[in-house]
């Protein structure tokens, strides 16, 4: 049998896993074999949601493309934001089902 040794960390939130694995706040199955399906290890894992996170790094990711469009001449700023707030309320549709 395993001896697993505890540290009196406050910032822990569960104790006996292996790893911890981040996940993305996505509804979508998964199914074994996935990353995000805790009967692929075996071994205990530890999962923490982060939410918005994906929505941060996309809409930071935009902003830089979007910026780069503008300094190449390819588009003008009043037309990113266009562009901007079209490709942010078609994802927030696709993500909340809406349509």
């Amino acid at each position: 049998m395993p001896v697993y040794h505890i540290d009196p960390n406050p910032h822990r939130v569960s104790y006996g896993t292996t790893i911890g694995i981040l996940l993305l706040n996505a509804h979508v199955p998964c199914i074994p074999g996935d990353v995000a399906n805790a009967s692929t290890f075996e071994f205990p894992v530890a999962y923490r949601v982060v939410d918005d996170l994906g929505a941060k790094l996309g809409k930071s990711a935009l902003g830089r493309a979007l910026d780069q469009l503008i300094q190449n001449g390819c588009l003008f700023s009043h037309e990113a934001e266009q562009a901007a707030g079209l490709i942010l309320a078609g994802n927030a549709r696709a993500l909340y089902r809406i349509d």
